[in-house]
This record gives C-alpha cells, structure tokens and sequence, in this order.
C-alpha cells in the first residue's frame, strides 16, 4: 500500500461510537473513592497469618517427603508477612491517635 506512511495507529474513538455526555442522574456527580484510604482489620491480617503459621506447622508432620521443609518455612514465611501486616497497621492506627 502506498499510504502506509500516513497511517499513524488504530481506532480513535470507541467501537460503538462517541459517548453521550454524563446525565443529571448518572454516577458522574458521586466523588470518585480513594483506593486504601481505610486501612486493613489488623483482626483479619492476625488471623490469617496464624492460619498460615498452622498449616506451615501441620507441613511439617503432615508431609512426609524432604520437600516438608521447604513447605513449611515458606507457609510460616507467609504468616509471618501476614503478622508483620497486622502489626503495621496497628502502629500506624496508634501513632495517628498520638497526634
């Protein structure tokens, strides 16, 4: 094709055409949230990394190939990040309450 140059990319407007603008109605006059505004339960961060600590330990017992011990530390790997979690936001809830 001889016009190849002049083409410079693909479609510029939406398959089924231009959008209408916003209505009175619509969802356009709601704020927009903000993603991790509200900081995690720290209940729900301890109690899945205790899971992820139990089922590490039940690897141990469970598992009776050498490969046990490589399930196991990283299951307990993960709760501990799970932990570390938990903690974190309860240091963060406190130290907003010192201000």
């Amino acid at each position: 094709m001889a016009n190849d140059g002049k083409r410079k990319g693909g479609r510029v407007t939406p398959k089924g055409g231009a959008s209408s603008p916003p209505t009175k109605g619509s969802n356009a006059d709601k704020p927009v949230g903000q993603v991790g505004k509200r900081p995690s339960n720290p209940r729900f961060l301890a109690v899945v990394g205790v899971a992820w600590i139990i089922c590490g330990i039940a690897a141990f017992f469970i598992f009776k190939e050498s490969w046990r011990i490589v399930v196991g530390v990283v299951f307990i790997g993960v709760g501990l990040y799970w932990l570390r979690g938990a903690f974190a936001t309860i240091a963060r809830h406190e130290e907003r309450l010192d201000d």
